[in-house]
């Protein structure tokens, strides 16, 4: 099986069930992605048959919450509470995939908060705690979205009392949160060093979020493996390509920097299994 994930959101699985047949064939790890429409319209039962197709496979699975129009820090108690509340569901029926670690988006966005953030801060830390409480020890980590400074994520954390990792999406970083402007991957890195546990891996020219596969966009690769190996860091990651077609451009990007994804932990059988990954 692959040493690393891939995105596949579950209400795929219904609408482009070759998908999970593809993801089985290959033996590529999933990052499952919850939503309200997987959640609401799909049955318990239908959960635990797709997990145990999976465990089947002994495939290792990671689970992404829910994030459309959640927003768990919010100055509005009902949108609060309701986000929270979707929030536990999603903690709840993750665990029947046994994942191991969860994803959860900070809901931060810069300006509506800039005058409240103190209490954007308090609120969301009090709703993730309530969350954390339910993982039954799964690692959870906080990806950043919209935020355009390093000290947001890391403030979160430390309210979590370091219960919570980094999971640093660098398409995110890139085009939401202004990377390509200010340039400062550096900066992110040596602030949420401590924290930092995954990766998320895509592309873009820096002004939309297009989930290209690495290398098609400008994202500066070489300085995010320099920095990772000059902060002795070495985090799990997940590939998170919109097509098939930025999936394979994303695995040859693997197969031509092997020495940088070594850094990640993979290996010479890793490379090699690769190479026996069939295309859609």
């Amino acid at each position: 099986m692959t040493s690393f994930f891939v995105n596949l959101p579950l209400k795929f699985t219904v609408s482009h069930p070759e998908y999970q047949s593809f993801f089985l064939q290959n033996k590529i790890c999933p990052e499952l992605g919850l939503d309200c429409l997987s959640m609401d319209d799909l049955p318990s039962k239908w959960h635990t048959e797709k997990a145990k197709a999976f465990l089947d496979k002994k495939l290792k699975v990671s689970v992404h919450m829910p994030f459309l129009d959640l927003n768990p820090g919010s100055l509005d108690k009902y949108v609060r509470e309701a986000s929270e509340k979707r929030l536990v569901q999603a903690v709840n029926l993750a665990q029947k995939y046994y994942p191991s670690h969860i994803i959860i988006h900070s809901g931060y966005h810069p300006g509506p908060y800039d005058d409240d953030y103190s209490r954007w801060l308090n609120n969301s830390a009090s709703t993730l705690k309530n969350v954390l409480k339910l993982s039954k020890g799964i690692p959870v980590y906080l990806e950043n979205v919209y935020e355009q400074d390093p000290t947001f994520i890391k403030d979160l954390i430390n309210e979590l009392d370091g219960k919570a990792g980094f999971c640093f999406d660098l398409g995110h970083w890139f085009s939401f949160g202004q990377g390509e402007k200010n340039k400062d991957l550096g900066y992110w890195l040596q602030t949420l060093a401590p924290y930092l546990k995954h990766l998320h891996l895509h592309d873009n020219f820096g002004d939309i979020d297009e989930h290209l596969g690495m290398g098609a966009g400008k994202i500066p690769f070489v300085e995010l493996f320099a920095g990772l190996e000059f902060l002795s860091i070495s985090p799990t990651f997940t590939l998170e390509p919109h097509s098939p077609e930025d999936l394979e451009q994303s695995l040859e990007f693997i197969r031509k920097h092997q020495y940088w994804f070594s850094l990640l932990g993979l290996r010479k059988k890793d490379f090699d299994f690769l190479k026996g990954i069939r295309s859609f």
